[in-house]
């Protein structure tokens, strides 16, 4: 299947943020948005967040993945303090950034595409860790993957998006 053909049937798509321990998050699993309006070293704080309450749905767990969408970094929950504050594996925000939940675990394999690359490190859908070197211009290479590493990754420009079908 051609590159346009893959992207082009795609029905979802995320700006990826490599990580070298956290996974790509599916986006059809969104869990809850909003904006931080405090500022607690390794935690997110919405008052109103009503976190508790997608606690006790079993909407929001520990483990699931937050991104930054300001800033464009990503932690996991590692607890749920309160209605209104999360513990973060990463100290990821201050007020007024804006986030997004997803739930963790549930990316089987999306494709990527990024332009200017240099150097990839990939774990596929198949749990093989990859490198792939040596490029220089976009690639999308048609594997399924659920993470792109931090650690072995050369970006020129620009940035990675995943395609879900």
């Amino acid at each position: 299947m051609s590159q346009s053909n893959i992207i082009g049937n795609a029905k979802r798509a995320i700006r990826i943020i490599p990580h070298d321990t956290i996974n790509i998050p599916n986006p059809s699993f969104p869990v809850t948005n909003g904006t931080a309006d405090g500022t607690t070293a390794f935690k997110l704080v919405n008052v109103g967040g009503g976190f508790d309450v997608l606690q006790a749905d079993n909407q929001l767990n520990i483990g699931d993945i937050v991104y930054n969408t300001s800033d464009f970094t990503v932690a996991t929950v590692t607890a749920i303090d309160s209605a209104d504050q999360l513990s973060l594996s990463a100290d990821i925000f201050v007020s007024g950034k804006a986030y997004q939940i997803y739930k963790a675990g549930m990316n089987d394999g999306c494709v990527f595409f990024s332009p200017f690359i240099t150097d990839l490190t990939v774990l596929t859908a198949g749990g093989d860790k990859v490198n792939i070197g040596g490029l220089d211009r976009y690639v999308n290479v048609g594997l399924q993957i659920i993470r792109i590493y931090d650690t072995g990754t050369a970006i020129n420009s620009g940035e990675f998006f995943g395609y879900f079908s």
